[in-house]
């Protein structure tokens, strides 16, 4: 009978994503294999696997350096490895998107028609494009009619109460999603779950990013903004395709179906 291994020493705000995930792998895969959830954050190298009873299936999380585990890819005993904040994929190892926060808060999406907030930002100002997205949103606040929502924070998930920062979230039209310490972001899922037009960086060639209805962050995206909340259709359009391909790519049934095949399209080796 397949094992969970956890060598996580926190939980992760990733994990109830994940470990609903690995529950659902157990009971679909017919082969039995040994589930390592591990992190390894930025400061920390990549530390060596438990010998199992079975064949290794790896989620790695918080590694925001995309650095590669080759100590991992080189094990025989290791199946499939599935990472967040990848560099890469190889044939072990898979990226895998940043899911929403434990406590994420969504019933239903709301059409653009129901959102009360134009824009929204919450976030760190620890980077020169942060503090750019900031200033330019404040200006575009005092100059317009628009309903802007900024916030700019401390540290690290310090803002709003989660429960106020999803209702925000899905009361917005527009999500500011900008890299922080990795172009990588929770809020990019959490944004196209609640079918908010999403303006970020430019993003890996993963798959789950392939053809991504995303809007790129240019030095000119406030009047982007300002030309695209004149235009209700236009929006609702946008919003069909972000709703769309959160579905297809970074919901738990769509990561689950990915990392199920991944699984199975790999013979199970003898350990």
């Amino acid at each position: 009978m397949s094992e969970i291994i956890d060598l996580m020493n926190r939980r992760g705000l990733e994990r109830k994503f994940y470990d609903s995930i690995v529950q659902k792998l157990i009971k679909n895969t017919e082969a039995d294999y040994s589930y390592i959830i591990c992190s390894t954050p930025p400061h920390e190298e990549f530390s060596s696997l438990p010998k199992t009873k079975y064949p290794k299936v790896v989620f790695n999380f918080s590694d925001e350096k995309n650095r590669t585990p080759q100590d991992w890819i080189e094990d025989r005993s290791v199946n499939v490895i599935f990472k967040n904040y990848a560099s890469t994929g190889a044939d072990k190892l898979h990226p895998i998107p940043l899911p929403p926060v434990n406590d994420f808060i969504l019933e239903k999406a709301k059409s653009i028609s129901e959102k009360c907030i134009d824009v929204f930002f919450s976030g760190q100002l620890n980077t020169p494009q942060r503090a750019f997205i900031y200033k330019e949103l404040a200006e575009l606040k005092e100059k317009t009619h628009f309903n802007i929502v900024i916030r700019g924070n401390s540290a690290f998930y310090s803002g709003y109460s989660i429960q106020d920062y999803s209702e925000l979230l899905n009361n917005s039209k527009i999500a500011i999603c900008p890299a922080g310490n990795n172009t990588e972001t929770f809020r990019i899922t959490e944004a196209a779950k609640c079918g908010s037009i999403i303006f970020t960086d430019r993003k890996p060639s993963f798959l789950y990013y392939k053809n991504a209805p995303l809007i790129e962050l240019t030095k000119n995206f406030s009047s982007l903004i300002s030309s695209l909340l004149t235009k209700e259709q236009d929006m609702n359009t946008i919003q069909r395709d972000v709703l769309s391909w959160h579905d297809r790519n970074l919901s738990e049934e769509a990561v689950f179906e990915f990392c199920l095949n991944k699984i199975c399209e790999k013979p199970s080796i003898s350990i």
